[in-house]
């Protein structure tokens, strides 16, 4: 099965934890155990914080997550976010991108049981 979801959020610290949750509910709903969905989801919300402006009117945060036969992507893209690759993390694979709008972070998880 293979889907994919967008979200469109203000560039703002104040969406962060609707971002979390979104991202909570995709890594749970591909089959990964609850704790490990919260902790995946904490550790891509920590990377957008990271340089995220305070103040509201910066930009948007676009937020696109793609399941297909194997693996889910999770790309993030926001104008704050730098060109270069964070640390892996719990992903199997991170990829940047620079794109209209801002840099585009490219997070592949293998799904469970794969």
């Amino acid at each position: 099965m293979t889907f994919h979801f967008d979200a469109s959020l203000p560039a703002h610290k104040a969406f962060l934890d609707p971002l979390r949750e979104i991202l909570r509910q995709a890594f749970a709903y591909v089959g990964y155990p609850a704790i490990e969905a919260s902790e995946m989801a904490g550790s891509v919300e920590a990377l957008v914080a990271q340089g995220l402006p305070a103040e509201p009117g910066r930009g948007v945060l676009r937020l696109r997550l793609e399941r297909d036969a194997t693996s889910l992507h999770v790309d993030v893209t926001a104008p704050h976010l730098p060109l270069t690759p964070p640390p892996v993390g719990l992903m199997d694979r991170v990829s940047v991108h620079a794109d209209p709008g801002g840099t585009r972070h490219r997070f592949t998880r293998h799904l469970p049981g794969l």
